[in-house]
């Protein structure tokens, strides 16, 4: 029987547990000891399943330490079930228990939950609301971060990590592009910019997504005195103008030879 045991869950009430505690957190958390085990999970002498290599778990001992649900480790053929702090004190054995090459001795910034993975097993993710930098979880950005075109080469590396975090959530072919008017600067939608009409080509917003900050879209609606316009393949293009103007590439310019016929009343 395979142990069921799913750390997902694990790291859910780990941080339902440190936003609702009240001791007031430190910078860093104590140390805690993550490594990724696999085999068998014996509890009190019973085999509650096999680990499979494949699907090894990584995990932290802080994690299982605030785990306070029930578990699925039965034995077979048994109606009784592996008490909860038996079953953590057996992980914990056997994270302690593995060789040091699958083992770390690790500390996680404040506001943060542990993310440990095989490539690095003293990964975390900052909490909803903060963002990783230099190591900690920030709530705000760097100082010296005002001014469009002065931004310092911090504020450039903060930018940049929403950048990817925010394109991270558009589908394939689709940008994340800034929301002009919002009031939250980092609020973002994903936008197919092939042929969205306000953002064609690009983002028009001073975008997070953008690791220069430049903004490369047009929109399509803003050109003066259209009447009709799409965007295709990211170009605008111009299919009718108000009266008295005409059709010039991706414009639209005063019609001269209207203005010709008004003068000489014909």
């Amino acid at each position: 029987m395979r142990f069921l045991l799913t750390i997902a869950a694990l790291a859910v009430i780990a941080h339902g547990a440190i936003i609702e505690g009240l001791a007031p957190r430190t910078s860093r958390s104590p140390e805690t000891v993550c490594a990724c085990v696999s085999g068998s999970l014996v509890v009190r002498g019973v085999n509650c399943g096999t680990i499979d290599v494949k699907e090894e778990i990584c995990t932290c001992v802080s994690v299982l330490t605030d785990f306070s649900r029930s578990t699925s480790c039965k034995p077979i053929r048994s109606g009784w079930k592996i008490g909860q702090s038996e079953t953590i004190t057996a992980l914990t054995d056997k994270i302690h228990g593995c060789k040091p090459s699958d083992k770390r001795t690790c500390t996680h910034p404040a506001f943060s939950t542990p993310n440990c993975r095989r490539s690095d097993l003293c990964g975390y993710k900052c909490d909803d609301g903060y963002f990783s930098y230099n190591g900690e979880c920030k709530r705000s950005l760097p100082s010296g971060t005002a001014g469009r075109g002065k931004r310092s080469s911090d504020t450039r590396v903060v930018d940049d990590y929403w950048g990817r975090e925010a394109q991270k959530s558009c589908k394939t072919g689709w940008t994340a592009c800034g929301i002009p008017g919002s009031s939250s600067s980092r609020a973002w939608e994903c936008i197919d910019t092939s042929s969205d009409l306000e953002s064609c080509g690009g983002c028009t917003a001073d975008t997070i997504s953008s690791l220069t900050g430049s903004t490369t879209g047009v929109d399509c609606t803003l050109i003066p005195d259209v009447a009709d316009v799409a965007c295709i393949k990211g170009k605008c293009a111009v299919r009718r103008c108000l009266p008295g103007f005409k059709v010039v590439g991706t414009a639209c310019v005063e019609d001269a030879s209207l203005f010709r016929v008004a003068s000489s009343g014909l």
